[in-house]
């Protein structure tokens, strides 16, 4: 699981936004940027154009929050990322959305 203190507030995402770059994959999207010597945050965008159910956008955010959870010793800080799901990720297997995640962040040169 993701650690509260690991997770991005409403004022640092609209910076994101403005300001970060970004990269994408087959199912999610990355707008990132450095946030200094901070520790590295992070946040999980699930439309309800991806999946119309809350249920089913929470789901698939809390498989996501698991997959950095799971990966953080690996992950550099000092960033701020947020992934956006795309159409047709609400039906990833676990290993799926893992190979996902972590093909974006080794690309955005957050791994190391």
């Amino acid at each position: 699981m993701l650690p509260r203190n690991r997770r991005i507030n409403k004022e640092i995402i609209e910076n994101v936004l403005k300001t970060g770059k970004s990269k994408q994959s087959s199912y999610f999207s990355v707008k990132y940027m450095a946030s200094g010597t901070e520790k590295s945050r992070f946040t999980f965008v699930v439309s309800s154009g991806v999946a119309k159910k809350a249920v089913d956008r929470n789901f698939l955010k809390r498989r996501c929050r698991y997959v950095i959870g799971k990966n953080l010793g690996k992950i550099k800080d000092g960033f701020i990322l947020m992934f956006f799901a795309k159409k047709g990720a609400e039906s990833l297997t676990f290993k799926e959305i893992e190979t996902e995640i972590l093909s974006l962040l080794n690309n955005v040169g957050v791994i190391g």
